[in-house]
Order: C-alpha cells, then structure tokens, then sequence
C-alpha cells in the first residue's frame, strides 16, 4: 500500500460521496509536511570550503581493457527464466529430416545414399512450352495433367527475378 488511493478507488469513493481525504495516509497531509519543514535547512559550504581529509582522495579503479570479446547477453542466474528468445521458436525436441532420403536423424548433408537426381532442364522447358500453347489456345487448366509437379516448381524457381 502506497498510502494513496488508486484511480478506480477514487472513483469508488467519490462516487459513494465519501470523504477521500480520510482514505489518505497521515504522512501524506499539510500537517506533516509542515511538521517536517518547521526546523531550519542549514546550507553547506561549496567544495572549495571543505575541510582536507588526511587521507588520499578516493578515486576509480584503473581501466583495464578485456582481452576478449564483450558478451552481448548477461549471464544467467539460478532463478532466471531458460526463455532466451522471444521472437524465435525453439527446435528442441524436434527431430531432423532429411530432404535427400526422407528418413529421421540425419540432414542431408550427413546423408550416405546418393544425392537426388535434379529434374533435368529441356524437360521442363519443355513443360513450359507446352503449358504456354495451352494458354494461349485457352485450354482451361483443370485439363492440363503434369505427371512430374517438381519440374514445375524447379522450372518457376528459376524464373523469378532476382533484384
């Protein structure tokens, strides 16, 4: 309690016509205010009028440059949070696929089987050829059957604009 009603509080007590100065704390008051004040707030003397210490003048330790690069995150304390990242999702507990092969537990990179053949380049042109004369003689598309739909996708993958 922070010896302050809070808005909805106020509006709470105005609105039953209570008195809110009697829901204000004491130290909040005129006459605590003036019962702190009422003895007199001496000045001090500038630096320049201070007594001189005996001792040697306090001063910071000597900078030493790291030998390392600085860190970018505050190492973590015992009761932290292991939330690291808010804006990525983590990937533990999900387990790799391989995009040559298609089995679990391996990338394709660490794949042994022979790597996929690529369909090859005049078989799509030619696909996309032939996708061209359907349009242009108004073919509806429902009609075109494409038995390989990689080669589509290699053949539109390499025909995007690059800026």
């Amino acid at each position: 309690m922070s010896g302050l009603p809070c808005p909805h509080a106020i509006s709470c007590i105005t609105f039953k016509g209570l008195d809110l100065e009697s829901f204000v704390d004491d130290h909040y008051k005129k006459d605590a205010y003036l019962r702190c004040y009422q003895e007199v707030i001496h000045p001090l003397n500038g630096p320049d009028l201070w007594e001189r210490s005996q001792y040697d003048d306090v001063m910071p330790p000597p900078y030493r440059k790291p030998s390392h690069r600085p860190v970018k995150m505050r190492k973590r304390g015992l009761g932290d949070d292991d939330n690291r990242s808010q804006t990525h999702l983590s990937r533990r507990g999900q387990t790799q696929r391989c995009s040559n092969c298609g089995a679990q537990g391996h990338k394709k990179s660490g794949c042994t089987k022979p790597k996929k053949k690529v369909s090859s380049i005049p078989f799509c042109y030619s696909v996309q050829v032939g996708l061209y004369l359907l349009v242009l003689h108004n073919v509806p598309y429902f009609f075109v059957s494409v038995t390989d739909p990689t080669c589509i996708l290699a053949s539109c993958q390499g025909s995007k604009k690059r800026y």
